[in-house]
């Protein structure tokens, strides 16, 4: 039958079917086999066995994204597709960091705006992936996940393939983490492919000044200790206050006859005298 897409209120709803592919579902699972594995962030593990693999490129925006900040918690999402070789495995092929995500110094919430952003940027950087998992850092306290972490992962990251990356940027360490048999694993490396990716350790920040404490002062130096018998006493004081006045006052009267002196000595200015009583 023809349909006139002008005219579709004359086609009978018996005509009508719905076709799904669901090609667009599957398409990220295949049977590839495991790639070769170049190198390997964090500790060496067991590649043969791994359950994620990172692409190299998807590794640095991952590194670059971890060590830029050092004084809260950042994260993001990985992105790939899901394999069947001897075992399932997934390849992480690109990493988002998470923009609008809420940070501080021990916590990081993706919000609304979070989401929006980074399945868009999925869509449009990495179609035809699927999420595997996500990462965040702990800078300074150690590679765990925390509760609000298990809270995080169990409700929004709850396939069988999807893991936890933990990196701590100041040890320059890091961990994956996933779900075994309803447990959570710890495995302390993540195997590279496709070329080199680098973790290493950065200075931690400087701590903030604290206005509510004083600054500190130097200790004060130890008093100086005076023997008495070097103290003059009281009497001696006056005696030598007395002497230092009438030296004084014998140089003052010294001066003035001085000046006087020449004063006399000098001849009195024309028509005038001079009275020379004293």
């Amino acid at each position: 039958m023809t349909y006139d897409p002008d005219n579709l209120s004359a086609v009978e709803p018996d005509d009508l079917t719905l076709e799904i592919e669901l090609s667009d579902v599957a398409r990220a699972s295949s049977d590839r086999e495991r790639p070769a594995v170049q190198s390997f962030l964090g500790r060496q593990v067991d590649a043969a066995s791994a359950r994620l693999y990172l692409q190299a490129e998807a590794g640095r925006v991952l590194m670059r994204h971890a060590m830029s900040v050092t004084d809260r918690e950042v994260g993001g999402i990985l992105v790939g597709s899901v394999h069947h070789d001897r075992g399932e495995f997934v390849l992480a092929t690109g990493a988002i960091p998470a923009k609008y995500s809420q940070e501080s110094r021990a916590n990081l919430t993706f919000t609304h705006a979070c989401w929006q952003y980074m399945l868009a940027e999925q869509e449009r950087s990495f179609p035809g992936t699927v999420i595997v998992g996500w990462y965040h850092t702990h800078p300074g306290y150690g590679l765990f996940l925390s509760g609000q972490d298990l809270y995080i992962h169990r409700s929004f990251f709850t396939l069988p393939h999807q893991v936890a990356v933990v990196v701590d940027p100041i040890a320059g360490a890091l961990a994956l983490f996933r779900a075994v048999h309803g447990q959570i694993v710890k495995e302390p490396g993540i195997p590279v492919y496709g070329g080199q990716a680098e973790l290493r350790a950065v200075e931690p920040p400087p701590p903030p000044l604290d206005m509510s404490v004083p600054p500190s002062f130097p200790a004060q130096s130890a008093p100086l200790i005076v023997d008495p018998a070097e103290i003059p006493s009281v009497e001696e004081g006056l005696d030598d206050g007395v002497r230092m006045i009438e030296e004084m006052m014998d140089k003052a009267i010294t001066s003035f006859d001085q000046l006087l002196e020449r004063h006399l000595q000098e001849p009195p200015p024309r028509g005038g005298r001079i009275d020379r009583k004293v």
